[in-house]
């Protein structure tokens, strides 16, 4: 109602914050959100991502890069988790759920890359990831996918990321493709089957 709409914004609060050219936003950022709400990783990466450009370059990156991000994956806890295992395919190691953000910057120290060459990479791999655990129109090209996406567990993302890039790239076959994700599936049945620990 009109009533409610009107109470809500009587408790909103608009806070300007004036910087020096030596302070630096993120981590002013980071402190002011360490009391509140606690924020995702997937938050502090886009703001991480973001932070520090002309408004222009910002306004383009984050239609061009993030939102179509957001349009996959609109939960900001699902795009935690596959930030945590594009880590993991980057760096060959995966990040406990709380080392997300920090993993993350210093992967992208690392790279020695523009932040639209990084934009373009997470952006890349989201298209994997959502091919093989989303995308309605990838099962007819890869039938595996069917019986793949009923097993609960994530955690061969980082390796099946890897091997649709080989496979968009043209360096393996749809068919090579659906016997690496067939043979993940009954690997990860076989483990489920006798109570191991697919991780």
């Amino acid at each position: 109602s009109l009533e409610a709409v009107l109470d809500a914004l009587q408790k909103l609060y608009i806070v300007t914050i004036p910087l020096l050219n030596t302070d630096d936003p993120q981590q002013i950022f980071e402190s002011i959100n360490s009391k509140g709400a606690p924020l995702t990783a997937a938050d502090l990466i886009r703001n991480y991502l973001l932070m520090g450009e002309e408004d222009v370059e910002q306004e383009r990156l984050y239609e061009k890069y993030w939102k179509p991000l957001e349009a996959k994956v609109e939960d900001s806890k699902e795009l935690e988790e596959f930030f945590r295992l594009f880590l993991a395919n980057q760096t060959y190691d995966l990040p406990k759920k709380k080392e997300v953000y920090s993993a993350f910057k210093l992967w992208c120290d690392d790279e020695e890359v523009s932040k639209q060459e990084i934009f373009e990479k997470i952006n890349q791999y989201m298209g994997y990831y959502w091919a093989l655990y989303q995308e309605e129109g990838a099962v007819k090209s890869l039938p595996a996918l069917r019986f793949f996406r009923r097993n609960p567990s994530v955690m061969p993302a980082p390796f099946l990321m890897e091997m649709y890039k080989f496979y968009d790239e043209q360096k393996i076959s749809p068919r090579t493709l659906d016997a690496i994700i067939d043979l993940v599936d009954i690997y990860l049945t076989r483990r489920a089957l006798v109570a191991r620990d697919t991780s």
